[in-house]
C-alpha cells in the first residue's frame, strides 16, 4: 500500500545547530528532523484536520473517509519551527459480527530544536499497536531508508542515529547510530559529520580511528560548525590523529568560543589556566570559565568555583565559590559534588556541616570520584556526619585504593592487618602496604619495615626490614629512626656503628620517642667523648629528605 512517504518527508525544514564533544552525556547541540522507530511520540500538539492537501491527498486516497489520517501540528516556541505529525488510522475490518481492531502508526515528527550530546533533543518516534500490519509497514519504511540517499533524507538519517545512540526507549545500538550518522555525514551534514567524528574518536560502535575522526571534524569545521571546531581543537591539543599543536588547538577553541560554544569556552579557559598554546593567564581562564558556566556547563562551574575558592585569577570569595560549585553539583557533575562536600566539611563559604558533607561525598563517591570515596571512608570510620560503619568504611576505602589513592592503600592495609571492617588477612595487608610504600608514602615505608622485622604476613627478613626503615628514617619517621638506632647498636644484619646508632636514637628522642631516650642514656655510657660529640653533630646536621612518588628501587 502506497502511503505517500516521500510527500511526508518533503515537509522537513532544516537548520543549523552546534554540538558538543566529550561523551554522550557531555556537551553538544544536534539538530534533528524526521525520526523513524517503534517509539511513542512526545511532542505536545493540537489536532487539526487539514494543513496541506498537496501532501495529504496521496495518503488519504488509500483510506475510507472515516479512516482518513489526521495531521497533528505543534509549534516550537523557541525556534518558530513547525512540528508535523501524521497519524495514519486504518480500520482493519473483520468478519461480520466480530469486533474490530485498530492499527495506529505515527510517522515523521519534523522539527528543529536545541540540544546536544549532553542534552540531545527529544526524538519523535513511531508507535505501533496490536496488528502485524504495523510491523510490515515499519519493514517497508526500513527498506525506504536503505534507498540511495539525497539531502532531503538527512533529517531521517540523522535522527535515526540519535535514537540508536541514546537508546530512547529502544536498546542502545552504537554501531547502528554510527551507520546512520555516516549516511547523513556523507551527504554533507555538518552535525552528523561532527557526531561521526566523535564516535570514531571514542570508538563508540566503530573501530577507534583518530585519523578518520579528524577528517570528519575538519569537514564539519570547514562548514563553520562551532562544535566541530572545538572537537578538532581537542585532537590538536592531545595529538590524536594529527601532530600535537597547542597553538592550532587554541585557534580553533577561540573561533568556536566566540560563536558561543560552551565546550570551546571551557577548553579555552583550560588552555589559559595551563598555559598551553598561549601565555598562561589566570584572569582570562576565569573569564572563559565564567562564560561557559553562565551557559550552565557543569565542568566550567566547578572550575570557576575552584578559582574563587583559592583566589586564582579572581579575588578570593568562598561564598561565590560555593555558589558555583553547588550549581555544578546539582547538575550531577561528580567533581562539583565532591567540591561541595569538601566545602561543607571545612566550612568554606557555607556553615560547616558534617551531615551535608557526608551526603555530597556519597553522591560523588557513587560516581567513582576517588578522593570522595576516601573521604567518605574516613567519615564512616569516625562516624562524622553519618552513622559509624566499619564495613562501609572498608568498602569505600578499597574503592579509593583501587583508583590509586595512596593514603587509601595504606589505610586498607591497616584494615586487613587488624581485621577492621573485613576479615583479618596479614598477607593482603602486606600487599597494600607495599603498593603505598613503593609510591613513597612515609607511613607505609615504616610499616613495610615493621612487617619484615616481625614476620607479619611475610617471612622475617632483617635485610628487607632495614631497607624500609632506612628509607623512612631518612625522611624523618621517628619510629623508623628508633629501629635504625637499635639495628646499628646491636650490629644485626649490618655493621655495628655506635656513633650512627646514637644519631638515630637522638633524632627519635627529640621527636618524643620515650624508648629512644632510655636507650640513649645507656648508649651514652659506651661512647668516648669524641664519638659523642660526632654523634651529636650528625644529629644537628640532619635534614629530612623530601618524599616523592617515584618507585622505590
Amino acid at each position: 500500500m502506497a502511503c505517500g512517504f516521500r510527500q511526508a518527508l518533503s515537509l522537513y525544514q532544516g537548520g543549523e545547530k552546534s554540538s558538543r564533544f566529550d561523551s554522550p552525556d557531555k556537551g553538544g547541540h544536534l539538530y534533528f528532523g524526521s525520526v523513524v522507530d517503534e517509539l511513542p511520540v512526545r511532542a505536545e500538539a493540537r489536532e487539526i484536520n487539514t494543513i496541506s492537501r498537496k501532501h495529504l491527498a496521496p495518503i488519504q486516497q488509500n483510506f475510507s473517509h472515516s479512516d482518513r489520517p489526521k495531521l497533528v501540528v505543534a509549534n516550537e516556541a523557541k525556534t518558530g519551527v513547525t512540528v508535523f505529525t501524521v497519524h495514519f488510522i486504518r480500520l482493519i475490518r473483520g468478519v461480520a459480527g466480530q469486533s474490530c481492531q485498530f492499527t495506529v502508526i505515527v510517522l515523521f515528527v519534523l522539527c528543529v530544536s536545541p540540544g546536544g550530546f549532553a542534552s540531545i533533543p527529544r526524538p519523535a518516534s513511531i508507535q505501533t499497536q496490536k496488528s502485524s500490519k504495523a510491523a510490515q509497514t515499519l519493514s517497508e519504511l526500513q527498506k525506504f531508508l536503505d534507498l540511495p540517499g539525497s539531502r532531503k533524507l538527512i533529517p531521517v538519517y540523522y535522527n535515526v542515529g540519535v535514537i540508536y545512540f541514546k537508546g530512547d526507549r529502544t536498546p542502545v545500538d552504537h554501531p547502528a547510530a554510527a551507520k546512520w550518522f555516516r549516511k547523513a555525514a556523507e551527504l554533507g551534514d555538518a552535525a552528523s559529520q561532527n557526531n561521526l567524528g566523535t564516535m570514531l574518536k571514542e570508538g563508540w560502535g566503530v573501530e577507534q580511528n583518530y585519523a578518520e575522526a579528524v577528517t570528519w571534524f575538519r569537514r564539519a569545521a570547514a562548514q563553520d560548525d562551532a562544535s566541530a571546531q572545538s572537537n578538532l581543537g581537542i585532537m590538536y591539543n592531545e595529538g590524536l590523529g594529527v601532530s600535537q599543536n597547542h597553538v592550532r588547538a587554541v585557534d580553533l577553541y577561540s573561533k568556536a568560543a566566540k560563536k558561543g560554544s560552551a565546550a570551546a569556552q571551557f577548553n579555552l579557559g583550560l588552555s589559559y589556566a595551563n598555559g598551553k598554546g598561549l601565555k598562561k593567564d589566570d584572569s582570562k581562564a576565569a573569564y572563559w570559565y565564567r562564560k561557559a558556566a553562565e551557559q550552565n556547563l557543569a565542568e566550567a562551574q566547578a572550575n570557576l568555583a575552584s578559582m574563587y575558592n583559592i583566589g586564582r585569577g579572581v579575588q578570593q570569595d568562598r561564598r561565590e565559590a560555593f555558589k558555583w560549585c553547588l550549581k555544578s553539583a546539582e547538575q550531577g557533575w561528580s567533581l562539583g559534588q565532591a567540591g561541595v562536600a569538601q566545602m561543607y566539611e571545612r566550612g568554606w563559604g557555607i556553615a560547616q556541616s558534617d551531615e551535608e558533607a557526608a551526603k555530597w561525598y556519597l553522591k560523588a563517591a557513587a560516581q567513582d570520584v576517588p578522593d570522595a570515596q576516601y573521604n567518605l571512608s574516613q567519615m564512616y570510620h569516625t562516624g562524622s556526619g553519618i552513622d559509624r560503619d566499619e564495613t562501609e568504611a572498608f568498602k569505600w576505602c578499597r574503592a579509593a585504593a583501587e583508583h590509586g589513592i595512596v593514603e587509601a592503600e595504606n589505610d586498607l592495609a591497616v584494615m586487613y592487618a587488624v581485621g577492621r571492617g573485613v576479615t583479618k588477612d596479614e598477607k593482603e595487608a602486606v600487599k597494600w602496604y607495599r603498593k603505598a610504600a613503593e609510591r613513597g608514602l612515609l607511613q607505609a615505608q615504616y610499616s613495610m619495615g615493621y612487617v619484615y622485622a616481625t614476620g607479619r604476613g611475610v617471612l622475617p627478613d632483617s635485610g628487607e626490614a632495614i631497607k624500609w626503615f632506612r628509607l623512612a628514617s631518612a625522611r624523618g619517621h621517628s619510629e623508623a629512626q628508633l629501629a635504625m638506632g637499635l639495628y646499628l647498636w646491636q650490629g644485626t644484619s649490618l655493621s655495628k656503628d655506635l656513633v650512627e646508632a646514637f644519631k638515630w636514637l637522638k633524632l627519635a628522642s627529640d621527636q618524643g620517642e620515650e624508648k629512644a631516650a632510655t636507650y640513649l642514656t645507656r648508649l651514652k655510657r659506651q661512647l668516648k667523648l669524641e664519638q659523642l660529640l660526632e654523634a651529636e653533630r650528625r644529629a644537628r646536621a640532619f635534614v629530612p629528605e623530601k618524599g616523592n612518588d617515584e618507585p622505590v628501587p
